[in-house]
């Protein structure tokens, strides 16, 4: 796995970008229908994932293709 990621270091990036942001729009998406409302714990760990850790990976993910 290690190779892959120094070998093709933008695609690899790129591609967990990609993931990031599918993962992203779709907890959003989820928060603002009906079903969030109906589970509260689900709900607080989409918006924990959507507005805490998504942002963070990204951030993390930028400074690592920045080197």
């Amino acid at each position: 796995m290690k190779t892959i990621i120094r070998r093709y270091p933008a695609l690899t990036g790129l591609a967990c970008g990609v993931l990031l942001a599918i993962s992203f729009l779709l907890a959003v998406a989820w928060l603002l229908t009906h079903e969030a409302c109906a589970h509260p714990i689900g709900s607080g760990l989409c918006a924990w994932w959507a507005f805490m850790e998504c942002p963070l990976c990204l951030l993390a993910l930028c400074e690592t293709l920045a080197r």
